[in-house]
């Protein structure tokens, strides 16, 4: 309890690391692997870019830049259902991106030496993202991003009579 204006009240200690922590969205570690993924991606483009495989590099840059993005724009949502949908749709983009650089070294487009690494990190960073997205969902759902919170629900019993039926036939 500590005097203020003339009024005992209590005082709250924060610790000034959590402060630091949550501070804004670069605090996030999903955000600073994807960023680091980012700027990876961009450099492989600039220095392997090959026009045959122009297309597969331009969706490489666009899905690594989205899994960045969502989670930065999510994250202004604060606690609301947005910043958990934004996570998906980053996760959707860290799973392309994962994929993508898969694919690259499959079709001899760039050597594997150079995207292992890179690799790595867009895999971390899906693992973080899956774990922020079970932390909001709760871990009892077994894949959360496409799960049901995505559906809209049944307005009346006879919506939900309907549904049955037809599921039956």
């Amino acid at each position: 309890m500590a005097p203020v204006g003339g009024i005992w009240q209590p005082v709250y200690l924060l610790r000034i690391d959590s402060l630091r922590r949550m501070r804004d969205h670069t605090s996030l570690h999903a955000w600073q692997e994807a960023h680091a993924t980012v700027v990876a991606v961009i450099r492989l483009c600039r220095f392997s870019w090959q026009p045959y495989a122009s297309a597969l590099f331009s969706q490489l840059q666009r899905a690594s830049l989205s899994v960045q993005l969502n989670i930065a724009e999510g994250y202004t949502f604060g606690a609301s259902p947005s910043f958990t949908r934004h996570l998906g749709i980053a996760y959707g983009s860290a799973v392309e991106t994962s994929e993508l650089l898969r694919l690259s070294t499959e079709a001899e487009i760039i050597h594997p030496d150079v995207v292992l690494p890179i690799l790595k990190r867009a895999q971390r960073t899906e693992r973080l993202l899956l774990g922020m997205l079970k932390q909001r969902r709760g871990s009892d759902v077994a894949f959360p991003v496409y799960g049901l919170p995505f559906t809209r629900p049944l307005a009346r019993r006879s919506e939900a009579r309907r549904y049955r039926i037809d599921r039956q036939e």
